[in-house]
C-alpha cells in the first residue's frame, strides 16, 4: 500500500481479485487496508478467506490475529498468532504479536477482576457520605438507628457493584459491535442479482391491450 491511501487501495486490491480471485495475497493486502479504516468485519472476511486459500501460509494467521487484536479478542487472537508461528517457526513478526497479546490479555483480566472491588468501594464511599452528612448537617437526622446505616452502605454497595456490571456488559457489547457487518460500501461482488426472475417478472407484466392485440390477430388467421 505505498500510496498510503487506504480506501484507494482497498478499490485497486478489490479490482484486482475480480481478475483473480484465488490470489490469496490480494485478500491479505485488502485485508490490511481495511484495518487501516477500521473496517473490521471486512478485514476478518478477507483474513479467513487468505487461510481458505493457502492454509499453509502463516501470514494469513498473521492478519486474522491483527484483526481479533484490533477488536481485544486477545485469546483468539493468541490462537491464531500461534497457529502461524507453528507453520513459521522463525518468524519474530509473530512472535512478538503474540508476546504483546499476551501482555493485553493479562491487562484486561486484572482490570476486569479490580473493576466490581472498584463499584463496591464506590457504593460504600457513597453510602458512608451519606450517612455523615445526614449526622452532621442535617436539622433533623433520619439515619440515627445502627441498622439502617447498615441498611443504607449496602444498598449503596449494591448499587456499585451493578453500576460496574452494567459498565462491564455496555463494553462487551462495544466488542462485539466493531465485527459486525458494515453497510455496503462497494466492495463486495458486483455482479447482477436474480436476472431470471427480472426477466420473468418483466414478461409477466405485459399491457392488457398488447393481450388483445395478440388475441385479434389469432381469429383474424383463424
Amino acid at each position: 500500500m505505498k500510496s498510503h491511501n487506504p480506501t484507494e487501495a482497498i478499490l485497486h486490491y478489490t479490482t484486482g481479485i475480480k481478475l483473480d480471485k484465488k490470489e490469496h495475497r490480494l485478500y491479505s493486502n485488502r485485508c490490511f487496508a481495511f484495518l487501516q479504516i477500521q473496517q473490521f468485519y471486512l478485514a476478518l472476511q478477507d483474513a479467513e478467506t487468505v487461510i481458505k486459500l493457502n492454509p499453509d501460509w502463516p501470514k494469513g494467521y498473521y492478519r486474522k490475529g491483527e484483526v481479533q487484536f484490533c477488536t481485544e479478542n486477545y485469546e483468539e487472537a493468541i490462537r491464531s498468532y500461534e497457529t502461524g508461528l507453528a507453520l513459521d517457526n522463525a518468524n519474530e513478526g509473530i512472535q512478538q504479536a503474540i508476546n504483546k497479546s499476551k501482555q493485553k490479555l493479562e491487562e484486561y483480566i486484572k482490570a476486569k477482576r479490580r473493576l466490581p472491588w472498584m463499584g463496591l468501594a464506590f457504593g460504600v464511599l457513597v453510602g458512608i457520605t451519606l450517612i455523615l452528612a445526614d449526622h452532621f448537617v442535617a436539622e433533623n437526622p433520619m439515619l440515627e438507628s445502627m441498622v439502617l446505616r447498615c441498611l443504607v452502605v449496602s444498598v449503596f454497595a449494591s448499587l456499585g457493584l451493578l453500576a460496574t456490571w452494567l459498565y462491564s456488559y455496555m463494553l462487551q457489547l462495544q466488542r462485539s459491535s466493531l465485527l459486525d457487518p458494515p453497510a455496503d460500501l462497494g466492495f463486495g461482488s458486483t455482479e447482477p442479482k436474480c436476472n431470471g426472475t427480472t426477466e420473468k417478472t418483466k414478461n409477466s407484466k405485459k399491457s392488457p391491450s398488447a393481450e388483445r392485440r395478440r388475441s385479434q390477430r389469432k381469429c383474424t388467421k383463424t
